[in-house]
This record gives structure tokens, C-alpha cells and sequence, in this order.
């Protein structure tokens, strides 16, 4: 039996730096990936709703749906 799945805790912690790096720069990629893509949600729906003429149109869709 030659034990491969048996980790030495010193060899784990030599590790731990670069894990952790990588973690955080994918960390940061997805809360960015997060936050612009919420804005651009916002944003369309603002504009969306600008425009008086198709909030008509999604009103009269709602009421005749009901």
C-alpha cells in the first residue's frame, strides 16, 4: 500500500499561499463578473422603463393575461 491520498501537514501549508492566491483572484473575477453585470441589469430595466410606450405595452399584456 503506498498511502498517495495521505497528505504530511507540512506539505499542505507549503501549498496553502498559492491556493490562496488563486482563490482570491477568482474570488474577485466572479464578485466583479457579479456586480457588472447587475448593474447592466439595472441599467437595461431603467431604460427599459423610460420609454413610455412600452410600459403601455407590458401593462396591457398583464391585463389581458388576467
Amino acid at each position: 500500500m503506498k498511502k498517495n491520498h495521505m497528505y504530511d501537514a507540512t506539505e499542505i501549508f507549503r501549498s496553502l499561499s498559492g491556493h490562496q492566491k488563486e482563490t482570491y483572484f477568482k474570488l474577485a473575477f466572479y464578485l466583479l463578473s457579479f456586480f457588472y453585470y447587475l448593474y447592466r441589469f439595472v441599467l437595461h430595466f431603467a431604460s427599459f422603463s423610460s420609454s413610455d410606450s412600452s410600459c403601455r405595452m407590458i401593462v396591457a399584456l398583464v391585463a389581458e393575461s388576467e
